[in-house]
């Protein structure tokens, strides 16, 4: 195990305070994970496997766990539940797919970064993990899942599982999470009283959804969502990608 002490306070860098504890088998990829964030001015623990992670996490507390799932004594995302929920998850692995993104999300890691990544993406997604509304401190009226992808009203941001996120209007987030807590078709007159309701927009509905078609299908991981209108009903949100 390597570490910066992860109960002193730091005050280098621009991440001042922030520990990080790397969990990873792979010594020449831990050390270059300790090198570029402790260059970004994180405090830096690392372990290679299951067990030392849970006896160091029982020890001390961490603001982002940087978390492999091939592990030699198990799969990392058993090290879930160990964690606090003031504590970010952020896994690291070279299983790309989307059901593997999909199943971490949902055991409460707020993103994902596939190997090999850029040095200033694992930068970026640490400092954002540190920030990211975790799954498990909020309710179900503030975030909505779907296929893995998050909904956070309050920040009027849509989320998928790679980390791609759409930031919407207060209209189009009223019509997208309407769609997605429904999953089928819902009215158009439901709506137009959802829009109506307390936000404001004088944008009728299928402004406001063909506004969302053009900002899912520019937008990189969400190119497989469709907003479908259903003559004579409403609108159904639906995944064309592989299953």
């Amino acid at each position: 195990m390597t570490s910066d002490s992860p109960l002193k306070t730091g005050t280098i860098g621009g991440n001042p305070g922030t520990t990080v504890l790397i969990v990873e088998d792979d010594f020449a990829n831990k050390y270059l994970c300790e090198a570029l964030l402790r260059d970004a001015g994180f405090r830096v623990t690392s372990v290679s496997n299951c067990t030392e992670a849970k006896r160091i996490l029982r020890r001390f507390r961490f603001s982002v766990v940087l978390l492999d799932l091939g592990l030699p004594d198990g799969d990392g995302m058993e090290l879930l539940p160990e964690l606090r929920p003031s504590q970010a998850a952020l896994i690291m692995t070279v299983r790309g797919e989307p059901e593997q993104r999909a199943r971490g999300l949902r055991s409460g890691a707020v993103d994902y970064i596939v190997k090999p990544f850029h040095p200033d993406e694992l930068i970026w997604r640490v400092e954002r993990a540190r920030v990211y509304p975790d799954p498990r401190r909020l309710g179900t009226a503030d975030h909505i899942l779907w296929r893995g992808f998050a909904l956070h009203p309050e920040h009027r941001e849509f989320h998928a599982p790679g980390g791609g996120v759409i930031r919407l209007t207060a209209g189009e987030t009223e019509i997208l999470g309407r769609l997605l807590r429904r999953n089928t078709v819902v009215a158009r007159e439901v709506l137009a009283d959802a829009v109506s309701s307390g936000y404001g927009s004088g944008r009728s509905v299928s402004v406001l959804v063909s506004r969302l078609r053009r900002k899912l299908r520019a937008t990189t991981g969400f190119e497989h969502i469709e907003i479908l209108a259903i003559q004579g009903s409403g609108y159904h949100i639906q995944w064309t990608g592989s299953q």
